[in-house]
Protein backbone atom coordinates (compact mmCIF):
# COMPACT_ATOMS: atom_id res chain seq x y z
CA UNK A 1 0.00 0.00 0.00
CA UNK A 2 3.12 2.22 0.34
CA UNK A 3 4.12 1.82 -2.51
CA UNK A 4 0.93 2.79 -4.63
CA UNK A 5 0.60 5.99 -2.41
CA UNK A 6 4.22 6.98 -2.95
CA UNK A 7 3.72 6.07 -7.22
CA UNK A 8 0.54 8.31 -7.04
CA UNK A 9 2.36 11.42 -4.55
CA UNK A 10 4.87 11.37 -7.24
CA UNK A 11 2.75 11.54 -10.18
CA UNK A 12 1.05 14.29 -8.99
CA UNK A 13 4.22 16.37 -8.23
CA UNK A 14 5.34 15.71 -12.02
CA UNK A 15 1.96 16.61 -13.17
CA UNK A 16 1.56 19.32 -10.93
CA UNK A 17 5.57 20.76 -12.06
CA UNK A 18 4.39 20.57 -15.35
CA UNK A 19 1.44 22.76 -14.86
CA UNK A 20 2.86 25.58 -13.06
CA UNK A 21 5.04 28.31 -15.05
CA UNK A 22 8.93 28.78 -14.61
CA UNK A 23 8.92 31.96 -16.96
CA UNK A 24 6.55 35.37 -17.53
CA UNK A 25 8.08 37.99 -19.42
CA UNK A 26 6.04 41.15 -20.01
CA UNK A 27 6.06 43.86 -22.38
CA UNK A 28 5.07 47.28 -20.45
CA UNK A 29 4.86 49.42 -23.71
CA UNK A 30 2.93 47.10 -25.65
CA UNK A 31 1.06 44.94 -23.37
CA UNK A 32 2.86 41.77 -24.53
CA UNK A 33 3.41 38.66 -22.53
CA UNK A 34 5.10 35.74 -22.78
CA UNK A 35 4.14 32.74 -20.30
CA UNK A 36 5.77 29.08 -20.27
CA UNK A 37 5.69 26.07 -18.13
CA UNK A 38 6.67 22.91 -19.02
CA UNK A 39 3.85 20.97 -20.59
CA UNK A 40 2.37 24.78 -22.30
CA UNK A 41 3.33 28.08 -23.31
CA UNK A 42 0.78 31.57 -23.67
CA UNK A 43 1.88 34.47 -26.26
CA UNK A 44 -0.11 37.58 -25.69
CA UNK A 45 0.26 40.32 -28.43
CA UNK A 46 -1.31 43.58 -28.81
CA UNK A 47 -1.96 45.17 -31.90
CA UNK A 48 -3.70 48.60 -31.02
CA UNK A 49 -6.59 47.79 -28.93
CA UNK A 50 -6.99 44.23 -30.33
CA UNK A 51 -5.43 41.29 -28.41
CA UNK A 52 -4.25 38.13 -30.05
CA UNK A 53 -3.89 35.07 -27.57
CA UNK A 54 -1.33 31.73 -29.07
CA UNK A 55 -1.32 28.77 -26.90
CA UNK A 56 0.29 26.19 -27.30
CA UNK A 57 -0.17 22.58 -25.57
CA UNK A 58 2.95 20.08 -25.41
CA UNK A 59 4.74 22.92 -27.18
CA UNK A 60 7.37 20.16 -27.84
CA UNK A 61 5.45 18.08 -29.99
CA UNK A 62 4.19 21.24 -31.73
CA UNK A 63 0.89 20.90 -30.95
CA UNK A 64 -1.27 23.92 -30.32
CA UNK A 65 -3.97 26.15 -30.71
CA UNK A 66 -4.42 30.04 -32.29
CA UNK A 67 -7.47 32.37 -31.23
CA UNK A 68 -7.89 35.66 -33.19
CA UNK A 69 -10.41 38.33 -33.69
CA UNK A 70 -10.73 39.51 -37.25
CA UNK A 71 -12.69 42.82 -37.66
CA UNK A 72 -14.60 42.48 -40.70
CA UNK A 73 -14.83 45.34 -43.19
CA UNK A 74 -18.87 45.35 -43.92
CA UNK A 75 -18.30 47.90 -46.79
CA UNK A 76 -16.27 45.75 -49.41
CA UNK A 77 -19.20 43.92 -49.46
CA UNK A 78 -21.65 46.04 -51.29
CA UNK A 79 -19.54 47.16 -53.46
Amino acid sequence: MKTITKVLCGAGVLALAGLVPYCVKTDDETGACKVKALLWNMEKTMEGEQATYVIDVLPFIQIGAKAVEEDIDEESDTE
